[in-house]
């Protein structure tokens, strides 16, 4: 596909920008960058390590005595690794960056976008930073394509309206994701407020800070019951029993018992309420075959999702078939069958 075709430079295209000086570039400029430094990022995900491969191969070809284990070929065997790493953190680090680029476009964007916002509250500390993503992408495979939570939900909830958060003060370039706007340490409760005015769905993730409780306290004063969503994440025992008694006790509101909502010692999932704010829980589960390998949290996060999609008439349909999942289901069906018949044979 041709750069100018990319149906992400195409929206954004469309939005005016008369009002770009030379200290801030076109909308467009900022998303031709991104999505031409992630895609070299994402070749470069795979063809960094195998070039660097191939270079050592061709040492060792050039220099056959390597093969004796001297100091020499032992320094190289052991570079082999850590050379291999680098090289995929620095892939990582500039597509994650094309990312960023793509980000800024999108919050200057945000004022073309008509529909409710869906406000997204949690504490700095959520946010994932590219280490972070990098090493949970290692746990999970090395792909072509990876996303923070926070990016797979933004995704997930596109349908219903743009997410949209308050940035971290002073970075360079917005965090994948919410869209981001930037306030003084005066300004953002102004901010908040009027984003609470009138949201088409809250969603905060659980913190300690006093910035977020006073957020929470906001929303619950302010909002719909059905329009507050708690997205909690691997949170363990203590840490959501402190959390749930500090809501009980501030806020007068009950949440569901941890026994009653974890699944192998932690808590995922979303907190919703209904009417005279009782909780409810929904598991971020989803079918085995459905979704996208390379983003495996998105699936999670849509089919936990259905029933606000629902109530709110946004359309909802599973997520795709996984290909890979099921090619891996079926080889791994037909090597059980050959070793049964060979254990019968046998």
């Amino acid at each position: 596909m041709a750069e100018d075709s990319d149906p992400r430079i195409d929206r954004v295209a469309e939005v005016p920008t008369s009002g770009a000086t030379a200290q801030e570039p076109p909308l467009t400029d900022d998303l031709r960058r991104g999505v031409l430094l992630e895609r070299i990022g994402n070749v470069l995900i795979f063809g960094g390590p195998l070039l660097f491969a191939g270079a050592l191969l061709l040492v060792a070809w050039v220099f056959p005595q390597l093969e004796d284990l001297t100091p020499l070929a032992l320094l190289i065997l052991v570079s082999v690794p850590f050379g291999m790493l680098l090289s995929l953190y620095g892939a990582f680090k500039l597509a994650y960056l094309g990312k960023q680029y793509q980000a800024r476009a999108r919050s200057k964007a945000l004022e073309a976008d008509a529909r409710a916002h869906i406000l997204y509250l949690r504490p700095f500390a959520a946010d994932e930073s590219l280490r972070a993503v990098f090493r949970r992408t290692l746990g999970q495979g090395v792909w072509p394509r990876f996303g923070s939570f926070e990016e797979q939900l933004s995704q997930v909830l596109a349908p219903v309206g743009p997410l949209v958060a308050i940035g971290v003060p002073g970075e360079a370039l917005p965090t994948p994701g919410a869209v981001r706007r930037y306030a003084s340490d005066t300004e953002w409760k102004s901010v908040v407020e009027s984003w609470l005015a009138s949201p088409r769905l809250i969603i905060l993730r659980p913190g300690f800070s006093e910035g977020l409780w006073w957020e929470l306290r906001q929303a619950v004063d302010r909002s719909d019951p059905g329009k507050l969503l708690i997205l909690i994440l691997r949170m363990r025992r203590r840490e959501y029993q402190q959390f749930a008694e500090r809501v009980r006790i501030e806020l007068s509101k009950s949440l569901p018992a941890f026994e009653a909502i974890s699944r192998w010692r932690a808590v995922n999932g979303f907190i919703r309420f209904g009417p005279n704010w009782k909780p409810t829980f929904l598991p971020l589960r989803a079918p085995l075959l459905r979704g996208d390998v390379t983003l495996p949290q998105r699936a999670m996060f849509h089919h936990a999702l259905r029933p606000v999609f629902e109530e709110l008439g946004v359309s909802w349909q599973p997520a795709p078939l996984s290909t890979m999942r099921l090619v891996v289901l079926v080889l791994m069906a037909i090597a059980l069958v050959v070793g049964f018949f060979d254990w019968l044979v046998g």
